[in-house]
């Protein structure tokens, strides 16, 4: 391929990736934003609070619960498929597969109380506690299990559900740490993601405008 058509191919990829980047860049600002204005609830102001209020909830994963994998309470796992390959075999990536979801109901320790998490279909992010079935990757048999024990600090997104007692909420996400730790990294993924995708962006126009401008 003549130079001036690689410049413009590769200015075009660049434009792309980082029109991506900060498109991602952008929605998570977004979910930065809307993590911040939520209030974080104490056990007694869930009780105290309307029934459907969007809230997040600090508190440690009790003793309660029941175990699962491991000591897990909650956990996603996922199976080892095999690689995926670039045409000429030097670029290899793991493929992994959620297999399983074990998201039940979760007691939970307030710094004032215990809450109940009602419902069964949260996401889980950040989990602390990670388990490999066998140090060696055998396709279809080797799994990776991560998630959250007794004790784990957690950061829960969701709603109050009122008319409980103890308090009860509904999670939207149980993300691993406390909302300040994990809002500060939301905040600065979402400017390095813009960031980059705007320089990667101003690059690829570069490329393009140069490929024209030696026409």
């Amino acid at each position: 391929m003549p130079k001036l058509g690689m410049m413009l191919v590769g200015g075009a990829i660049c434009l792309l990736i980082g029109v991506i980047f900060t498109l991602i860049g952008l929605g998570v600002q977004r979910e930065t934003r809307r993590l911040e204005s939520l209030p974080i609830l104490t056990a007694a102001a869930i009780r105290a609070s309307d029934d459907g209020r969007p809230a997040g909830l600090d508190a440690r994963i009790a003793e309660r619960n029941e175990l699962y994998y491991e000591g897990m309470v909650a956990y996603v796992r996922q199976e080892y498929r095999g690689e995926k390959c670039s045409s000429n075999n030097d670029n290899c990536e793991s493929i992994w597969v959620e297999d399983e979801r074990v998201t039940p109901p979760l007691w939970l320790d307030a710094p004032d109380g215990r809450v109940l998490v009602m419902n069964n279909d949260y996401t889980l992010q950040n989990g602390p506690v990670s388990h490999q079935t066998g140090p060696q990757l055998i396709k279809n048999e080797t799994k990776a299990y991560q998630g959250f024990v007794i004790g784990n600090s957690v950061f829960v997104v969701g709603h109050v559900v009122a008319g409980h007692d103890p308090p009860a909420f509904h999670a939207e996400a149980i993300y691993g740490g406390d909302s300040t730790s994990h809002i500060r990294s939301t905040r600065l993924a979402g400017r390095v993601f813009f960031w980059l995708g705007l320089t990667l962006s101003l690059t690829g126009l570069a490329f393009i405008a140069a490929r024209f401008l030696k026409n």
